[in-house]
Formats: structure tokens, sequence, C-alpha cells
């Protein structure tokens, strides 16, 4: 009988403060996952054009623009993936948590992000 190796799970990390995307990749791959990072809504769309995630660590307020645009394009990819998207943000308003659950988000964390809460919601979400 043969084995087939477990698949590294892969998460897009989309967050255009350097030191923060530093610490989310150095966090995402401690647990055990791939991590690839980019700093703008353009590197997130070119990104998700090439490859595909298991799930999107996605900063709303974006040098380039908003986040919700890359979670149109993952929603519309290559494979028409669901692929799951956790928005991180410091603004905690109904109305911006309402639109990115309409355009498609998962779940929402508030920054500065509790890591164990964090690892909670990735493990749920990667579980599989």
């Amino acid at each position: 009988m043969e084995l087939k190796a477990k698949k590294t799970r892969r998460i897009l990390i989309v967050e255009d403060d350097v030191v923060v995307r530093w610490m989310y990749a150095r966090f995402v791959a401690k647990l055990g996952y791939e991590a690839e990072d980019v700093a703008s809504v353009a590197e997130a769309k070119a990104a998700l054009n090439r490859e595909e995630y298991d799930l999107i660590l996605l900063d709303v307020h974006l040098a380039d623009g908003d986040g919700s645009a890359v979670i149109t394009v993952a929603r519309e990819g290559f494979s028409g993936r669901n692929t799951p998207v956790v928005v991180i943000s410091s603004d905690d308003s109904g109305e911006l948590i309402q639109s990115m659950r309409e355009h498609g988000a998962n779940e929402f964390l508030l920054k500065p992000v509790d890591f164990k809460e964090l690892e909670a919601v990735l493990r749920r979400w990667l579980s599989a």
C-alpha cells in the first residue's frame, strides 16, 4: 500500500505593513503552513491568477485599493474556487464588516491580532 504525503496548506497573506506581514508569515510557517506574502491589491490579484491557495489573510485598507477587490478575484479565479478569506482590520465598524461579508469574506479579525485566535481560525478553515 502506498502512502500519500499530506499536502502543505498554502496561505496568501495580503498586508501592506512590512513588519506585520513578516509577523504573519513567520507565525503561519511556525504552524506548518506555507505562506506567500504580498503588499498590494495588484500583487494579490497576480498571485491569485498564478497560484491556488487554501486560505487568504487579507488586510482591508491597502495602499492601492480596497481588499474587496482581492475577494472578488479569489471568488472568480481560474478554478471558480471558494477560498476562505479571513479579513484583518483595525476598523471594526459594522458597515465595513457587512461590506466584507457581502463580498464573500468568511471571517473578520480585529487588529492587533490575537495570535491564539488567529491560530484557531486557521486550524478551523484548514483542518481538512
